[in-house]
């Protein structure tokens, strides 16, 4: 019961956790290296500034995975509630069947796979990197936070992989669907928008590790796993939507166009039971409904996509900045 309380106190602020770990972090690191008097050396030499902006990334990297995976489960739990109107009434509480989504144990493993490849991750890089007798402060700080990242990377990956297959799965628990009024729809959106921007916003930092300042390719590398990647975590959540749209939509065409075809036959027979403009009514019906679209969102939501793809060129840009100031003040 007190895990519970202790993590829904998490999901409700994960952009303050994350932050807050990020800047202890941080400290903890500018200390040691103060303490070790090391800010000399480091400006000195390009790679051991290289390994000391790696740990600055790993920093940052730690805290916003924290945040990401607390968001990701707060939002998941706020979209079922937010749904909650459109289930039907015979159906049991959905959020506890999301509790049980992903378990302790399960979690551990995934935990413990994460470390596994970021220590295999660790010694391709650097090779034999826990002989701690030969290596630097700065990456002593990277070897351990790696782990840390690797735990907390796999944690969100399976956060963002169950809660986007559950959230579009829920979708079979729909009462109806009216092709004239998709607003009930709003928070699969909202939720596919945000598992989008936390996606993006974490290989944005990861890449980090990898762009030159002054390598095009490599942002162009990145940009390029960015956009699959943001497609389908936002495009998974309204999946089951967007297959229930499709169906009402063939439904409501083809009732349409059986009225339209029996309208027809009334009319080449002169029955009295057709009334004045009923054809034209149908017609204007029919095209009415071949023009709704079967995704629950509209342009602007598209367009907030796309600008939500546009962060790891402004990472990279920030770190360009960061760069060419800090080579102009020891140059």
């Amino acid at each position: 019961m007190k895990h519970h309380l202790i993590k829904k106190r998490l999901q409700r602020n994960p952009a303050a956790l994350g932050l807050s770990i990020s800047a202890i972090l941080l400290v903890a690191l500018l200390m040691h290296v103060y303490i070790l008097d090391r800010f000399t050396v480091i400006l000195k030499d390009e790679n051991l500034l290289k390994d000391f902006q790696t740990a600055i990334v790993n920093v940052l990297l730690a805290g916003y995975l924290v945040g990401a995976y607390y968001a990701v489960l707060g939002s998941t739990r706020n979209t079922i509630d937010e749904l909650e109107n459109t289930w039907r009434t015979e159906t049991d509480a959905l959020s506890v069947g999301y509790a049980g989504k992903t378990g302790k144990r399960r979690l551990f493993i995934i935990g413990l796979v994460g470390v596994l490849l970021a220590a295999i991750l660790n010694y391709l890089t650097i090779g034999s990197p826990w002989n701690w007798s030969i290596r630097e402060p700065e990456i002593w700080w990277n070897h351990i936070l790696g782990l840390f990242v690797g735990w907390w990377f796999a944690w969100f990956s399976i956060a963002v992989s169950d809660s986007t297959t559950y959230i579009s799965k829920l979708t079979a628990r729909i009462d109806s669907v009216d092709l004239l009024d998709q607003s009930p729809w709003s928070p699969l959106v909202k939720h596919g928008l945000l598992m989008a921007l936390l996606t993006i916003g974490a290989v944005s930092i990861s890449s980090l590790f990898l762009i030159d300042p002054k390598e095009w390719a490599g942002v162009i590398v990145v940009f390029g796993v960015c956009l699959p990647l943001a497609m389908v975590t936002f495009l998974l959540p309204v999946r089951g939507v967007h297959q229930r749209l499709s169906e009402a939509k063939k439904l409501e065409i083809a009732w349409t166009r059986k009225r339209i075809r029996k309208s027809r036959s009334l009319l080449n027979n002169s029955a009295p039971d057709v009334l004045p403009g009923q054809m034209a009514d149908l017609t204007a019906y029919l095209k009415l409904i071949e023009g709704v679209s079967v995704w629950p969102f509209q342009t602007p939501t598209v367009v907030r996509l796309l600008l939500y793809l546009l962060m790891p060129i402004a990472t990279w840009i920030g770190n360009q900045i960061i760069e060419t100031a800090l080579e102009q003040l020891f140059k």
